[in-house]
């Protein structure tokens, strides 16, 4: 048994069906826009699914055939699945058991042109290395739609889709429309290139520019306690897995660097797969940002969000079944600007926090200091009036343990404000004292065991 099974749409419809309703039911069943399955049908036959469960694509096949499209199944094996040429356009890729069961049948001819996948250079299928296999009669498909067995000649699809405007073409007479002269190129999963594929300050560019649309209103929410932080997230989910899956395939950020999110086969994504893009981002935050870091150096410049959700951040100019781009597009001046103003941000942020954390964490522990001499006061009243008690006296502080009186030596009054060693309390002033003498003249010195940045002009030594 073969290890996995290629799901082929014909283009074909079967006996009884109109276009203007198989190709819409179609493009609902696969969750594809109708000019994005116009743009299949167009290089149909081709595979629409590989798989190494055969029950899970004739359930496929069998929902096609409802729908009234031909598909037909073949067994995969080790050889490169084939791009042919017919009426004048590539269509495919196919696996390559089709292709010499066509040809066995006489449906198409020995001289077609074929090409790899991968590959550019067509040639004619009598003079393809394998072509030798034609000598044995290959098997017929596992499971051809209802009139596939009976089809002698094969015919180019039959209406395809409406596309843009209403107006009906195939891909090939799109791009001709176009001014394009180059047909499509035979690539299913996009590969590695530097000039398929965004980098990773192009796309650090636009996160930033990301950063400033969607953290403005979410701080001006944050103000409305919790509410305020839900309606950020829900709103910076919509703004990114809806404008990925839209039409734009980008946020602004991404549209101003020249850049958009694609699948393995270069189409716009789904709403559902951009909204995990989007939530796959939380993991990279955990890891403290090295799965962002991963597109840096993956093979096809994938973030771990990319990863997860199978998703690609291209150029532009990467179009479904066109040339792949030869030149890397120029970084816009205002993306090595951006660039630029992070790259100084970090290391002066960095400079001010060393500075300024030390001066707060300073500040603080003066504070509570300030309020420790505070609650000396009253005990001083008391001493005033009732004399010199020993003994300890309550502050109602959670800052300070205890404030203790002695009387020694005699004719002497000193009052111990010693702090707590809680967490509330500054590290440096944990079980520290301050001290405050009453001398024979009446007044008060005071004194401590902290260190003089911690204490008023008055207490220092």
């Amino acid at each position: 048994m073969a290890d996995s099974y290629a799901l082929v749409l014909t283009g074909e419809l079967l006996p009884g069906f109109a276009p203007e309703a198989v190709w819409p039911q179609l493009a609902a069943y696969f969750h594809m826009e109708p000019e994005k399955l116009a743009q299949l049908v167009a290089r149909a036959p081709r595979t629409v699914k590989q798989h190494s469960a055969l029950d899970k694509l004739r359930t496929m096949q069998a929902a096609i055939t409802h729908a009234g499209a031909q598909s037909e199944i073949y067994p995969q094996d080790d050889r490169p699945a084939l791009y042919a040429m017919l009426g004048d356009a590539p269509r495919g890729p196919i696996p390559r058991a089709m292709v010499e069961q066509r040809i066995q049948q006489g449906v198409w001819a020995d001289s077609i042109s074929v090409v790899e996948v991968g590959a550019r250079e067509w040639t004619a299928y009598r003079e393809y290395a394998g072509a030798a296999t034609l000598a044995a009669a290959p098997p017929p498909p596992l499971s051809p739609s209802p009139s596939a067995a009976a089809s002698t000649v094969w015919a180019a699809p039959a209406a395809p889709v409406a596309l843009d405007g209403g107006h009906e073409a195939t891909a090939a007479a799109k791009y001709r429309a176009a001014g394009e002269e180059d047909e499509p190129v035979a690539w299913t999963d996009l590969p590695t290139g530097s000039a398929i594929h965004a980098g990773f300050w192009r796309r650090v560019a636009a996160a930033i520019i990301d950063g400033f649309i969607v953290g403005i209103p979410s701080m001006i929410l944050n103000i409305i306690p919790l509410l305020g932080f839900l309606l950020g997230v829900v709103g910076s989910w919509l703004y990114f897995s809806l404008l990925e899956s839209s039409s734009w395939q980008a946020t602004l950020g991404k549209r101003a660097m020249g850049i958009k999110v694609v699948n393995a086969q270069g189409d716009r994504i789904g709403f559902g797969r951009a909204t995990g893009r989007y939530f796959g981002k939380f993991l990279s935050y955990v890891i403290l940002y090295v799965g962002f870091m991963m597109a840096g150096w993956t093979g096809r410049k994938q973030g771990l969000h990319d990863l997860i959700a199978s998703t690609f951040v291209v150029f532009n100019g990467v179009q479904p079944a066109r040339p792949l781009p030869a030149q890397r597009p120029p970084m816009p001046w205002y993306g090595w600007v951006l660039n630029c103003v992070l790259l100084l941000f970090i290391p002066l942020g960095g400079i001010i926090a060393a500075i300024a954390l030390p001066a707060y964490q300073d500040y603080t522990a003066r504070v509570q200091v300030s309020a420790a001499i505070a609650a000396a006061m009253p005990v001083k009243a008391e001493i005033a009036r009732n004399g010199c008690q020993a003994g300890s006296r309550s502050s109602g502080i959670s800052m300070i343990e205890e404030i203790e009186v002695e009387a020694d030596p005699p004719g002497s009054c000193t009052i111990g404000v010693t702090f707590a060693e809680t967490r509330d309390v500054p590290i440096p002033l944990r079980g520290k004292e301050v001290d405050f003498t009453q001398g024979e003249d009446g007044r008060w010195a005071c004194s401590s065991n902290l260190p003089n940045r911690y204490l008023p002009s008055e207490c220092r030594e």
